[in-house]
């Protein structure tokens, strides 16, 4: 029963000699571009390349199909991935390419998640009713809710003027405006990229969403951010209610109208 593996195996090992000669060379050639930009190839480097990145599909797709190895067909996708991008791809400056993440990229992306966003927001709307409702109903079902460690003597049996007290009262606060709001990104900033699929049991999901979800992510730590300074900063030292329902409001106008205010099409390379 195991007698065909030995001929598979000398195949692929034939098959790899054959080739890898000019994987090496194409590999050597796009590593140039990437480092040190198209000047860096001479003459015969820049003939080469489209024959090199021809024949490494070539390959790639005679790899996939006999399903010689796993581990030269991960390699070989990587490498006809980047020599495209080289080939084909325009060019632009780390500044162009953050601008139009600012301009385009991140909005669209986030556009894009309108599905995810509303049954978040939905969701969240849901636990907020429910955990109002449960604890009218039998206020000792907090404590069930909400953890000592949280509460921080908020709760129930806590009286209205201490509870104003720390929304208002402004005192020894100063010295722990840094540390909560740091303390506060850096907690927002894990629940927000262990959202996102990552392991290899979720390779299809993930090429599908996966460069959407990583685009929307990078630009979510920008808005945690600006969370962490409202919350750390902003509400301690704010203390009318009017500025604060003002300050709130403006930051989620502003945060809506950036994401999904009509844009111009424009086709972007990055």
């Amino acid at each position: 029963m195991n007698a065909p593996a030995e001929p598979l195996l000398v195949n692929a090992s034939r098959f790899r000699a054959a080739h890898e000669v000019n994987w090496q060379r194409l590999d050597g050639i796009v590593t140039r571009i990437e480092r040190r930009g198209i000047g860096a190839l001479t003459e015969d480097d820049l003939l080469m390349l489209p024959l090199l990145y021809r024949s490494a599909l070539s390959s790639l797709s005679v790899a996939r199909e006999t399903s010689l190895d796993r581990a030269l067909v991960t390699y070989l996708e990587a490498l006809c991935t980047r020599a495209y991008f080289q080939i084909y791809g325009v060019p632009t400056s780390f500044w162009t390419q953050l601008k139009d993440f600012f301009a385009r990229g991140w909005p669209r992306a986030v556009r894009g998640l309108w599905r995810e966003t509303l049954a978040s927001f939905l969701l969240t709307v849901i636990a907020a009713v429910a955990g109002f409702l449960i604890v009218m109903h039998d206020p000792t079902l907090y404590y069930s809710i909400m953890p000592d460690s949280m509460a921080n003597g908020r709760d129930p049996s806590a009286s209205a003027q201490s509870l104003r007290d720390t929304l208002y009262n402004s005192r020894h606060q100063e010295d722990g405006l840094a540390v909560f709001a740091t303390a506060l990104f850096t907690h927002n900033a894990q629940i927000a990229i262990f959202s996102f699929p990552g392991r290899a049991a979720r390779t299809d999901f993930a090429f599908t969403v996966g460069r959407q979800a990583s685009v929307a992510m990078a630009g979510t730590v920008v808005m945690l951010i600006v969370a962490g300074l409202l919350e750390g900063i902003g509400r301690q030292t704010v203390q009318v209610d009017w500025e604060r329902y003002a300050i709130g409001l403006t930051v989620l106008t502003g945060w809506l109208t950036y994401f999904y205010m009509p844009r111009s099409r424009h086709v972007a390379v990055s």
